[in-house]
């Protein structure tokens, strides 16, 4: 709630405000189909570490990639479960320097006002996401799905599905990023 909550959040972004690197910042949004809504409803926990779990695994494989940034990203992620029409819409807002650290400290700076390609995104967060769902289906970790061909066929749509990411140009002045 704006409301009650409000001390709270104004704390949070000072926070965040007093972490930022004097850097460009990018800012990404992985959304989870919908799809996947009556599930979230079931197990939101589990689905939304599978996402948090999905983005970062993809982008930091994308920032320590050598023909990208060849190095360790950083990042601040907020997860929103619904969007701007009080309707399940789950989605989590990504903060990500523009460069990486190597190996040996060196920073690697973005070359580009987008920090990676979307559709490249959208296609490796999906896999990972996919994959990590069907283990923990197999696992048992989301006991309640037991219907074995009802779970492939979403499985199957899923990967059928262009997920939806969205970068913005890179922010460049600090002090409005958060």
């Amino acid at each position: 709630c704006p409301r009650c909550q409000r001390r709270a959040s104004l704390d949070w972004c000072e926070q965040q405000r007093a972490a930022l690197l004097p850097v460009t910042y990018h800012h990404l949004v992985f959304t989870l189909p919908a799809t996947l809504n009556g599930w979230v409803e079931v197990h939101p926990k589990a689905l939304y570490d599978l996402l948090f779990e999905s983005v970062w695994a993809t982008l930091s494989a994308f920032g320590a990639d050598a023909k990208r940034l060849d190095g360790q990203l950083g990042m601040t992620a907020v997860l929103h479960t619904w969007g701007q029409t009080l309707t399940r819409h789950v989605h989590l807002h990504c903060l990500v320097p523009g460069g990486a650290v190597s190996a040996s400290g060196e920073w690697h700076p973005a070359k580009s006002t987008y920090l990676f390609p979307v559709r490249a995104l959208s296609r490796h967060v999906r896999g990972g996401f996919v994959s990590r769902l069907r283990r923990a289906i197999e696992a048992g970790h989301l006991p309640r799905l037991t219907d074995p061909q009802a779970i492939d066929r979403v499985l199957d749509s899923l990967m059928g599905t262009e997920w939806v990411v969205y970068s913005k140009p890179c922010l460049v002045h600090t002090e409005t990023v958060v």
